[in-house]
């Protein structure tokens, strides 16, 4: 349930105040029950914690050993749609951090993990993979080729949410 509401307030508005009681409930049910019912369980709530912590409080001191234990987590499971979520969330989290040495690691593990037929997770990667060149000396040029397959990949799914998203990286 936990992890329902996090993930609801953090697509939907990721400066909401609420956020950050999800985050203190969080914190004070885990230093009374530290234990959880399942991996899986353990695994979604861990990396939408990342997710609030990103748009909430990333400047918390621990926000690194949450992201730490995300991907100990997501590389543990057999569960790709778990793993690739939790993959997402650190690789947003190592973007904010100006990590791209991790970012670009973690680029990789994506790719890897997604496959053809899995579109949303292809699409967050053609998009990841375009923020990460446009952070780079060669930048734009060299990031059309992944702008366009993302935008093709989400007008042919049907999923416009991403076409701003390629737009706007391909005017970096």
């Amino acid at each position: 349930a936990w992890s329902g509401a996090v993930q609801s307030l953090i697509l939907s508005v990721m400066q909401s105040p609420a956020l950050d009681r999800w985050i203190e409930w969080l914190d004070a049910y885990l230093s009374e029950k530290p234990l959880w019912p399942n991996q899986k369980i353990e695994t979604i709530v861990t990396s939408r914690m990342v997710g609030a912590l990103l748009a909430r409080q990333p400047d918390r001191s621990d926000f690194r050993d949450w992201i730490e234990r995300d991907l100990s987590l997501a590389r543990s499971l057999s569960d790709r749609t778990i793993r690739l979520e939790a993959l997402h969330y650190a690789t947003l989290a190592f973007l904010w951090l100006g990590d791209f040495r991790r970012y670009e690691h973690l680029l990789g593990e994506i790719e890897q993990t997604s496959t053809s037929d899995d579109f949303p997770s292809r699409i967050w990667w053609y998009w990841s993979k375009a923020v990460y060149i446009n952070q780079a000396p060669s930048g734009p040029a060299t990031a059309i080729p992944y702008i366009e397959k993302g935008m093709e990949l989400s007008v042919h799914h049907g999923i416009m949410f991403w076409v701003p998203f390629f737009l706007a990286e391909q005017f970096n």
